[in-house]
């Protein structure tokens, strides 16, 4: 399975597998909105682990630097995201490489 983070290029192909109904609703764009997830997260071990938390949080949500930086930086905390499942899943992973206790809770 390729990473979440490839970009494509000009020239690359891409492959989706998808039933007849996923494939009407891509063709009609009719997305299915993203979840609220509740992110808690304890303090940080070291400095560094801040800053890898930190690039995690803004590249898996796409929510913006600043705000992934200054939740980093007030730890323990809590902050609301939106996200789809599988980001929610893959961020949860990532971010557990960094942070001692990490949870994410549906909202919704």
């Amino acid at each position: 399975m390729p990473s979440d983070d490839r970009q494509l290029q000009v020239g690359d192909r891409l492959i989706l597998l998808a039933s007849i109904n996923g494939l009407r609703r891509i063709e009609h764009r009719e997305m299915s909105p993203p979840r609220r997830w509740r992110l808690e997260a304890e303090k940080l071990i070291t400095q560094g682990a801040q800053q890898d938390s930190s690039n995690v949080l803004y590249r898996i949500s796409g929510c913006e630097l600043a705000k992934a930086r200054a939740f980093t930086e007030n730890l323990p905390g809590a902050i609301e995201l939106s996200l789809y499942d599988y980001q929610a899943h893959r961020l949860l992973q990532e971010l557990s490489r960094h942070l001692p206790q990490v949870k994410l809770t549906p909202l919704s």
